[in-house]
């Protein structure tokens, strides 16, 4: 089901996210309208592709994962608040697949793996997340997903990376909630 996901999903990603303005009308009131299916659209194309990936198909996660990464950074740059919810629940909900998952500790041990999750961490916090608590929320438990992760494969570079990133985003966190959240995943990775 994997393949088939990704030969619907990824050609619809690259289409949404062209600079293709087939979609504008003329009315304003339609042109939101627009824009607001263009958004679900395209958060229900990226949900869709990372609920599709199987950690325990091992010989297809490097690679799956690799596809999830490009497509995280080339979505990443959407300012579209239902688009970035999606990549992060996404996101998490694949992380902790993957952490659940008993042979994780072969899988990831090369200089390829960690320098994958470095880019995992750096496309998690590619932008400052200061839009409403709920969006910061949803990058703080995904970065605990992947402090999770991180922690039980032992990628060294990819958890300093990720320490390094929840350090300073707990530095300028204003909401308890969130704060406790990204205190967890420090925990987790000191």
């Amino acid at each position: 089901m994997s393949n088939d996901v990704h030969d619907v999903v990824i050609p619809l990603v690259e289409e949404l996210l062209s600079d293709n303005d087939s979609m504008d009308v003329d009315s304003s009131a339609r042109r939101a309208s627009s824009t607001d299916l263009h958004d679900a659209t395209l958060a229900s194309a990226v949900e869709a592709f990372l609920r599709s990936i199987n950690p325990n198909y091992v010989q297809d996660l490097r690679r799956r994962l690799s596809e999830a990464l490009a497509m995280l950074v080339k979505v990443g740059s959407n300012a579209s608040r239902v688009v970035q919810s999606a990549c992060f629940v996404g996101a998490a909900r694949l992380f902790d697949k993957m952490h659940a998952q008993k042979e994780r500790q072969i899988l990831f041990s090369t200089a390829r793996d960690e320098e994958m999750f470095v880019r995992f961490v750096e496309t998690l916090f590619q932008q400052h997340v200061d839009g409403p608590e709920t969006i910061r929320q949803l990058r703080a438990d995904t970065a605990l997903s992947l402090a999770k992760l991180l922690q039980s494969i032992g990628l060294t570079q990819a958890r300093v990376s990720l320490l390094s990133r929840i350090i300073d985003a707990r530095a300028v966190e204003r909401s308890s909630a969130v704060q406790m959240r990204l205190d967890c995943a420090l925990d987790l990775l000191r």
